[in-house]
């Protein structure tokens, strides 16, 4: 099983979440995050959550994924080991690049 953690949302020290996802209302976020769950194949967790960018944690995954527009806020260590995905692709839904982006990061395209 491969476990993927899409940092969907950013924070400092758990104060309001920031970042470009927020702009998506919560019944669009939510729709969204159910939508790749599903795109996914079943041997993919995934778990989306809002990152502390305080902290020196790296969320234990063998994908880390966040959008492109919230990876300045990023740190370097972050950013090297995960990808981004369009924040376009985001919001108006092209779940299907997004699978194949997340798949091929994950050597298995051929799904």
């Amino acid at each position: 099983m491969k476990k993927i953690c899409w940092i969907f949302s950013i924070n400092v020290r758990g104060m309001a979440p920031f970042g470009y996802s927020t702009t998506m209302n919560l019944r669009q976020a939510k729709s969204f995050q159910e939508k790749i769950k599903t795109l996914l194949p079943a041997e993919i967790e995934t778990q989306f959550i809002s990152y502390d960018i305080s902290s020196n944690d790296i969320p234990a995954a063998d994908l880390l994924v966040f959008n492109d527009m919230d990876s300045n806020y990023l740190s370097e260590e972050i950013k090297k080991q995960g990808i981004a995905i369009s924040f376009k692709d985001m919001v108006s839904g092209n779940t299907t690049v997004i699978r194949k982006t997340i798949l091929n990061a994950l050597n298995l395209g051929g799904i």
